[in-house]
């Protein structure tokens, strides 16, 4: 909170560990900044109740227009946290992933040494298995893979299909089926006030 202040002018993080309240509260504080990013992302991910508090609270207590970035998520939960409202999410996970060979796709992931065939035509995969062992371009599918995410959200909302694209998500992902259950049953409020927010088209994957 020292250095956000320092920088009035800069966006700033909200942290807290694993109590809402205290994300809450810095939120209310950090309310007017440009850009409001939740930090410890991917840990927040395994605990679908907490993930769901967290990014509930901190954007109620920020402004509207706010741009909202939650780091490191893995892409089976990009559904539901733009339907939370989140307008930024990353790359690290892409990237974290393929350090430790791990291919991913829309319905998951699998170890790269093991696959036989590639379902992917992206540039990366156009030389086929073997070349998908040098780190880059694995990394580069993997990417990849959030973008093409991330276009089909926003082709969705433009069709009016997004609410299949979400309930499809948590077919195929516990964690996001989780979140969504939590969401629907006692969140129903938030959804009211805040999906309209969400489902502009200003979320977007930063690298």
């Amino acid at each position: 909170m020292e250095i956000a202040e320092r920088y009035p002018e800069h966006g700033a993080v909200v942290e807290g560990g694993k109590y809402p309240e205290f994300r809450e509260r810095g939120a209310q504080i950090l309310k007017k900044r440009s850009l409001i990013c939740i930090a410890n992302g991917a840990r927040l991910c395994r605990n679908p109740r907490l993930l769901v508090e967290v990014v509930t609270r901190v954007r109620e207590a920020i402004h509207p227009n706010t741009p909202l970035y939650f780091p490191g998520s893995p892409p089976s939960l990009f559904p539901v946290l733009t339907y939370m409202g989140i307008d930024l999410m990353d790359a690290s996970y892409a990237i974290e992933a393929a350090s430790l060979g791990r291919y991913l796709t829309a319905g998951g992931e699998y170890e790269v040494s093991r696959l036989r065939e590639l379902p992917c035509q992206c540039s990366a995969c156009s030389g086929g298995v073997e070349r998908l062992r040098n780190l880059k371009l694995l990394t580069e599918h993997n990417i990849a893979v959030l973008r093409s995410l991330l276009a089909e959200i926003r082709e969705s909302i433009r069709a009016g299909k997004f609410e299949n694209l979400l309930e499809m998500s948590a077919n195929a992902s516990a964690q996001a089926k989780a979140a969504l259950r939590i969401l629907y049953r006692e969140k129903y409020e938030f959804l009211e006030k805040y999906t309209p927010v969400a489902l502009r088209f200003r979320f977007r994957l930063a690298l």
